[in-house]
């Protein structure tokens, strides 16, 4: 929103994280202090954590793009189903390096999702290393380790792959995920170490299990109107501050803050565990019903699923060996 002083914008920052999670203090902090340096003070960005301008996590975009809130960080996959595409970076095995997919998930907005999120001035979209298994009783690396596990999920499409080994899937509020481990109404989550510490599972997941299955995608939008209400050369420190570089850096900044979080849950007594390759192999054919099953729905709305999912293995390798 524009403040009543010339030339000066104070935008709303809504996540659904606490305020002390490594994310709000590594990533949108100082994305936010750039901004506000380069634009010579003229632009503030007020970071609101844990969801505390109301509503819940998969409202975040229709937030932003009615205009409830002026810049949004959110997982597309909470809006489930809405964001079709994107949702190929999501299928089992479509991993890497933060770094690498997030260089791949911009090339790929480029080509193939303007149009899917028209209604928001994107910002970013970035993603994350392979996400670990956290569970409370047991790891899941040995014969059939995920069958009957409830697991948190924090998408539909991650519930489609554990669903494919066996796993029971739960969708639930993510502030609700601790208390349900600790009750025994799930045995753990599905999510990248620093998601998990945020979360307070530390003390609560003892095993932690690396397994390449998958890894969400989020993504910085804004408002169009807010945007616009930008004269064009703070319109132009917007732009310097979205894009290919900034996925890079968001990129590297979540490959290190997943590893300091990793590295703290073992200092707690966490045990870290990888599948077998004889395993991994199992889990791979388990789920590329899961890779199937999304070609099929994408055709069905009138996308090339094969073609899509194909460029996005691409752009992944692509990437990965840059």
């Amino acid at each position: 929103m524009q403040s009543s002083a010339a030339q000066e914008f104070v935008f709303d920052l809504h996540h659904f994280l606490p305020a002390d999670s490594a994310l709000q203090q590594n990533l949108l902090e100082p994305w936010a202090d750039k901004i506000a340096e380069e634009s010579g003070g003229r632009i503030e960005i007020i970071i609101h954590s844990d969801m505390s301008l109301g509503g819940e996590p998969h409202e975040l975009y229709d937030q932003v793009a009615d205009g409830t809130v002026d810049i949004a960080w959110t997982l597309p996959g909470f809006s489930q189903g809405q964001f079709l595409s994107v949702e190929a970076f999501e299928l089992p095995f479509t991993t890497g390096s933060a770094r690498a997919k997030n260089a791949a998930l911009m090339q790929f907005y480029d080509l193939d999702l303007t149009t899917e999120f028209s209604e928001v001035r994107p910002l970013l979209f970035h993603s994350q290393s392979a996400v670990a298994i956290h569970t409370r009783d047991r790891p899941v690396t040995h014969g059939d380790g995920f069958r009957g596990l409830r697991l948190a999920v924090p998408t539909e499409q991650a519930g489609r792959t554990l669903q494919a080994l066996g796993a029971i899937p739960v969708s639930m509020p993510l502030d609700e995920v601790a208390a349900a481990i600790s009750d025994g109404s799930i045995d753990g989550l599905m999510a990248s170490y620093v998601i998990a510490n945020a979360l307070g599972l530390a003390d609560l997941t003892h095993y932690h299990t690396e397994s390449g299955l998958y890894s969400s995608v989020f993504i910085l939008a804004m408002n169009k109107d807010a945007y616009r209400s930008l004269p064009a050369d703070l319109r132009a420190v917007i732009d310097a501050n979205a894009g290919l570089e900034t996925a890079l850096w968001a990129g590297t900044v979540f490959d290190e803050t997943n590893l300091a979080a990793r590295d703290a849950m073992i200092a707690d007594g966490g045990e870290v565990s990888q599948p077998s390759l004889t395993q991994l192999d199992q889990w791979y054919s388990s789920t590329r019903k899961v890779i199937s099953g999304w070609v099929s729905r994408a055709n069905l709305a009138g996308l090339r699923g094969q073609f899509l999912y194909d460029r996005v293995m691409l752009l992944i390798n692509i990437n990965s060996r840059a």
